[in-house]
């Protein structure tokens, strides 16, 4: 029962060991909260990055919808329509798919499969514009899966998160 300061870049640590987390970027407070709050509901771009990996796809929103390249994944609480937008997704946020779900899915092709214990990193290139998307799943689901590398999957986003680029502030999505 001792409040102490704890520093550190090591941001798994932080997580696990802070009752308060506060992340700052050049001398700036970007965000203060639980581990939880932090981790969960990021304020700030840097801060979403900073506590761990993040794939980054580009589109614009339309009647509600994330517009990734031709993929339409639908946005619960974002805003109506937005011309350009940059949508943040953890790997472990994207589900690796055999089969289509239909017009949310983002076509891939298995470029590295990575056993990482209990978890499988798997990177793939998107079909429509080649950038490279990095998914972790729990190596069971990924087994049950049979995929090899150079497969052509879909990639489905489970969770998406905007962030307004003029404001820098964090708008759940």
């Amino acid at each position: 029962h001792v409040t102490s300061v704890f520093v550190t870049h090591d941001q798994e640590e932080a997580l696990e060991v802070a009752d308060r987390v506060v992340v700052l970027n050049s001398g700036k407070v970007e965000q203060i909260g639980s581990p939880e709050e932090v981790y969960d509901h990021p304020a700030t771009p840097f801060v979403f990055k900073f506590l761990g990996d993040v794939n980054l796809f580009h589109g614009r929103i339309h009647e509600g919808h994330a517009h990734i390249g031709e993929a339409a994944v639908h946005l619960p609480d974002g805003p109506e329509k937005q011309e350009s937008a940059v949508f943040f997704a953890r790997p472990h946020e994207i589900e690796i798919l055999t089969k289509s779900p239909g017009p949310s899915a983002i076509t891939a092709t298995i470029l590295d499969i990575r056993s990482l214990g209990a978890t499988v990193r798997v990177e793939l290139e998107r079909a429509d514009n080649h950038e490279v998307v990095e998914v972790e799943v729990v190596r069971d689901h990924f087994q049950q899966k049979q995929v090899k590398e150079g497969d052509s999957v879909f990639l489905n986003p489970k969770k998406l998160r905007l962030f307004s680029e003029s404001q820098n502030t964090g708008l759940s999505a």
